[in-house]
């Protein structure tokens, strides 16, 4: 794709083009993502490992539009033509095929390369959220021995006091203790 890439260009400003790298991947990131020009362009300045996979070394700041600027897209989709842009799709899902990550109509993505909201170890929420699978666990434990039996999980009166905490908005020694 690089080489067919080249060859809409002239010779003599082959050093003064957007590199093929930065284009295709910023135009596989919209095929895959389903981004505007404009939102793939917002996503490529705040997200260093997509700048990364588009070939910048180093980390690319919004306010600097000489490398990548929101009618990039438009402008090379015009210059290399319908054919070149639907030419670079269909190889694309077909490396994906046979790569095995996408099965029919659906695109198989690994998470670890997006970013994600966690929870800090810190958080009520976290030690809330292990209490109600530890209660759940309890009970699952429970029914393959005595399904008739009952369990002392006091799992209402907890949440209840989750709940309250949550809602509280100053939070004082006593109340986190």
């Amino acid at each position: 794709m690089d080489k067919i890439y080249r060859r809409y260009f002239d010779k003599s400003k082959q050093r003064v083009i957007k590199s093929s790298r930065l284009i295709l991947g910023l135009m596989l990131g919209q095929m895959l993502l389903e981004q505007s020009d404009r939102a793939i362009i917002e996503y490529f300045h705040e997200n260093p490992y997509f700048q990364y996979f588009c070939g910048q070394d180093t980390f690319v700041v919004k306010a600097d539009t000489s490398i990548v600027h929101h009618s990039l897209l438009s402008k090379r989709r015009k210059r290399l033509g319908k054919s070149y842009v639907a030419t670079f799709e269909k190889e694309v899902v077909e490396v994906l095929k046979q790569k095995g990550l996408i099965q029919g109509q659906k695109l198989i993505l690994d998470a670890t390369v997006f970013p994600a909201n966690i929870t800090y170890p810190n958080d009520v929420k976290l030690l809330n959220t292990v209490r109600e699978y530890l209660c759940q666990k309890i009970l699952d434990v429970k029914n393959t021995y005595d399904p008739k039996g009952r369990v002392r999980t006091i799992r209402r009166t907890a949440r209840k006091l989750y709940l309250n905490f949550q809602k509280t908005k100053q939070k004082n020694k006593a109340l986190i203790r």
